[in-house]
């Protein structure tokens, strides 16, 4: 969708459903990511696909989002990519 205002054009890329937040101090950030930690808690074995899908966002809300928990030692990968599961610390 184009909008125009004082500023100038401003492009928006509009998703359905697609709640699409920075993960930097916004309220719904925290939301998300208790999301991510309670589809983690009830299968450590969830992929990232399942999770855009139970979270309704985007692969990058996602991404963003584990790196945040992993990096605050919330979170960590054990095992390979494809085989390995999710540990909730």
């Amino acid at each position: 969708m184009f909008k125009y205002d004082l500023s100038g054009f401003v492009i928006e890329f509009g998703y359905k459903n697609m709640n699409y937040v920075e993960l930097t101090g916004n309220e719904n950030a925290k939301s998300i990511e208790e999301e991510v930690l309670s589809f983690i808690e009830e299968n450590g074995k969830i992929t990232i696909a399942e999770l855009i899908r139970k979270t309704n966002t985007s692969k990058s809300i996602v991404g963003r989002c584990i790196y945040k928990l992993k990096k605050e030692k919330k979170l960590e990968r054990a095992g390979s990519d494809k085989g390995g599961f999710w540990k909730l610390l």
